[in-house]
């Protein structure tokens, strides 16, 4: 019998948090989208540890570069699809993109997943762009 992918996540619920506990990790939220549609999100273990704030579908989590595996399999496989390049500029598949410097605008998808766009990231709050400390010591 087929179970829907609400029931999925229903059932094995326990098992998430207890992976979470294992772990070490202080917590998780789960999210069901469909069709663009959310049906379902749930938040495991905490947000605010010390204040036992339980994560929801608007808690941030700092991935770092641990989503980037799916964002590169996905591009790769545009690329074996024809619809995309590797050096395509970012620019051109998110118009949106913009930089107060012009050479950014030719920044590839192959500068980016490879650190190499020159930008900073954002989770690297003591260090400005070009090296600059943001935060005295």
């Amino acid at each position: 019998m087929a179970r829907t992918p609400l029931e999925r996540i229903k059932a094995v619920a326990a098992t998430i948090s207890e992976i979470i506990k294992v772990s070490g990790c202080p917590g998780a939220t789960i999210g069901i989208l469909h069709h663009d549609e959310v049906l379902h999100t749930e938040g495991f273990g905490f947000r605010d540890v010390e204040n036992r704030l339980p994560p929801d579908e608007n808690t941030i989590y700092y991935l770092n570069s641990l989503s980037k595996t799916f964002t590169a399999s996905m591009i790769a496989r545009l690329v074996e699809q024809g619809k995309l390049e590797w050096i395509t500029p970012v620019s051109r598949i998110l118009p949106s993109f913009q930089h107060w410097d012009d050479k950014m605008q030719e920044a590839t998808i192959v500068d980016f997943l490879s650190h190499r766009s020159g930008l900073t990231p954002k989770n690297f709050i003591w260090n400005q762009e070009f090296g600059q400390a943001s935060l005295k010591q």
